[in-house]
C-alpha cells in the first residue's frame, strides 16, 4: 500500500509553448520538480491543452480568471480565452495535488508522460479558389464557426482531367504563379480570421494520362517528377511564414500504375491503343512524397506536410503504405478520403452509378452499408495509426445530396462521429465548390439553387463547428 501511496504521490512540471504548427499528439517525457503545472498561451494559438499522466488520483486548483481546467478521468484539459491582441502571452499556473497526499510527503523526482494534443480539433470544409469570395470566407468561419480550411489547387473544372493534361512544365509553373496570386490576395482575411488554411495540390504537373483516366503523367515521365519537386520547393519558400496556413497536402489522390511493368496501354480519344514507354529514373508515390517533403523540410521546418497514400488516399492504400521515419521528416500527418461505398456517395455523378441506393443500406458490393460498415472500412487507417503512432487528417469525405431519402444527412452524421471518435481532423466535401456536393442545396437534384432555409446537412456541419476553438 506504501508503495501505491507513493506512485500517487509522483508529481509534475511541464511548460507548455501553445504553436500553431505543433505536431499532433506530440509526446514529450519530461522531469517531475514540483506539484504545480504551468503553461505559456499565446495570441492567434490553440486554446485548449490536455495533459494525460499515469497517476489516477489528483485534484487541481487554478490561481487565474482567465482559462478554466476541467478533469476528464487521467486528463486535465485546460481552455484558455481569447487573448485579443496578436503577440500577447500569458502564464498560467495550476496547483496539483495526488491523491490526498500533502505536499510535504513527496520525496523524489520522478519522469513522467505528458501527451499535448493540438488545442482544437481542426473541422472544416474543402474550397475551390475559383468563386470563393470573402462573403464566402464569412459565412464559412465567421458564421459557421469552421476552423479550418482545405484549399485546393486544381487546374480547371473537369476533374479529373484539366489543362495540366497537355501543359508543358513552363506552363504549369505560369498557372501555379496565378494560384499563388489567388491565395495571396485571400491570406490577409484568412490570418484575420484566424483558420488554418492546408494547401493542397490537386492538378499534378503532366496532369492525367488521357480522358477519363486517373493514371498521372508524372509517374511515367520524369520531366514531371522533377516539375513536381521544384514546385513544392517554390511552395514552401513563399508560404514558409504565413501564418495561416496549416499544412501543405503534396498531392491529391495520387495514382501510379505498377511501375515496375515496363510498358503501359492506355486508350486515347479514338479508343485506339497506344503504347506509353516508362523513363528510367522514375520514382514510385512514396519515394517521390520523401523526397519531396525533404525538400521542403530544409526550407521550412515547421509547417504540417500531409501524405496522401496511393492510390486515392483510400483507406485500403494504408494496409501496404509505410509512414516517414520521424527523424527524417518531422511532423507528417496522413491523410484518408473517405467516399466508401461510391456506389452511394457518387450515384449520379458522371453516370457512374445509378440513382437510387440508400443508407442505411444494402450496396451492390454486397453489403449492408451502416454505421458499423462505415467504421470497419477505416479499420486499416485506424491500423496505421495505433501502429506506427501518427496522426490522420481526413482531407475530404461527402456524399452526393439527392441520395434518396435524405441518407446523405444520415452518412455524413455517422462518418463524422467516428472521426470524432477517433480523435481525427476533417475536412467536409466541399463548401460552395459544385453544388452536387453542397449541404446548403436542397436533395431535388435538378434544383440549382440553396435551399431557402437550413438543410439539416448544414446545421449537423455546423453543430460540429461549433465546438472549435481558434
Amino acid at each position: 500500500m506504501k508503495t501505491f501511496n507513493y506512485l500517487l504521490a509522483y508529481v509534475f512540471f511541464v511548460s507548455i509553448l501553445l504553436l500553431t504548427a505543433c505536431e499532433l499528439n506530440e509526446t514529450h517525457g519530461l522531469e517531475v520538480s514540483s506539484n504545480q503545472l504551468s503553461f505559456l498561451a499565446v495570441a492567434n494559438t490553440a486554446k485548449i491543452v490536455t495533459v494525460t499522466t499515469n497517476l489516477p488520483m489528483w485534484t487541481f486548483e487554478k490561481h487565474d480568471e482567465w482559462f478554466h481546467v476541467e478533469q476528464h478521468g487521467e486528463s486535465l484539459i485546460v481552455t484558455v480565452d481569447d487573448l485579443v491582441e496578436a503577440g500577447v502571452s500569458r502564464s498560467g499556473t495550476i496547483r496539483v495535488t495526488a491523491g490526498n497526499l500533502l505536499e510535504d510527503e513527496f520525496e523524489e523526482v520522478k519522469s513522467v508522460t505528458v501527451n499535448v494534443e493540438q488545442s482544437s480539433r481542426l473541422r472544416g470544409a474543402m474550397v475551390h479558389p475559383d468563386g470563393f469570395t470573402l462573403e464566402d470566407l464569412q459565412v464559412l468561419v465567421g458564421d459557421w464557426k469552421a476552423n479550418h480550411i482545405r484549399w485546393q489547387f486544381s487546374w480547371g473544372n473537369d476533374f479529373p482531367n484539366g489543362p495540366a493534361d497537355t501543359a508543358s512544365v513552363e506552363d504549369y509553373y505560369e498557372w501555379i504563379e496565378q494560384q499563388c496570386e489567388q491565395l495571396d490576395r485571400m491570406l490577409p482575411e484568412l490570418e484575420r480570421y484566424g483558420v488554418r488554411v492546408t494547401l493542397g495540390l490537386h492538378s499534378p504537373p503532366g496532369g492525367r494520362l488521357g480522358q477519363n483516366l486517373y493514371e498521372m503523367r508524372m509517374f511515367k515521365e520524369k520531366q514531371f517528377q522533377d516539375a513536381f519537386v521544384a514546385t513544392w520547393q517554390k511552395l514552401a519558400q513563399r508560404y514558409r511564414d504565413a501564418q495561416a496556413i496549416w499544412s501543405y497536402d503534396l498531392l491529391n489522390e495520387p495514382i501510379e500504375n505498377d511501375i515496375t511493368d515496363n510498358l503501359i496501354h492506355i486508350p486515347d480519344a479514338d479508343k485506339d491503343l497506344k503504347v506509353v514507354k516508362i523513363e528510367e529514373g522514375i520514382l514510385n508515390w512514396r519515394e517521390l512524397a520523401l523526397k519531396t517533403s525533404k525538400e521542403v523540410r530544409n526550407i521550412d521546418p515547421d509547417k504540417t506536410i500531409v501524405i496522401e497514400p496511393a492510390p486515392g488516399a483510400e483507406s485500403y492504400a494504408f494496409e501496404g503504405f509505410v509512414p516517414f521515419d520521424k527523424s527524417e521528416v518531422p511532423n507528417v500527418v496522413y491523410s484518408v478520403h473517405m467516399y466508401m461505398p461510391h456506389s452511394f456517395t457518387h450515384q449520379g455523378v458522371r453516370d457512374l452509378f445509378p440513382v437510387g441506393f440508400v443508407y442505411p443500406g444494402l450496396m451492390p458490393d454486397g453489403k449492408y452499408w451502416d454505421r458499423r460498415q462505415i467504421r470497419n472500412s477505416l479499420q486499416a487507417v485506424r491500423d496505421f495509426a495505433n501502429n506506427y503512432d501518427v496522426a490522420i487528417y481526413v482531407g475530404e469525405f461527402g456524399s452526393i445530396r439527392w441520395a434518396p431519402r435524405n441518407s446523405s444527412y444520415r452518412y455524413l452524421r455517422d462518418c463524422i462521429e467516428i472521426f470524432e471518435e477517433e480523435g481525427w481532423d476533417w475536412a467536409y466535401h466541399a463548401f460552395r465548390e459544385w453544388n452536387g456536393w453542397s449541404a446548403e442545396h436542397t436533395t431535388e437534384q435538378n434544383n440549382p439553387n440553396r435551399a431557402m432555409e437550413p438543410t439539416d446537412r448544414e446545421l449537423l456541419l455546423r453543430s460540429w463547428f461549433e465546438k472549435n476553438g481558434r
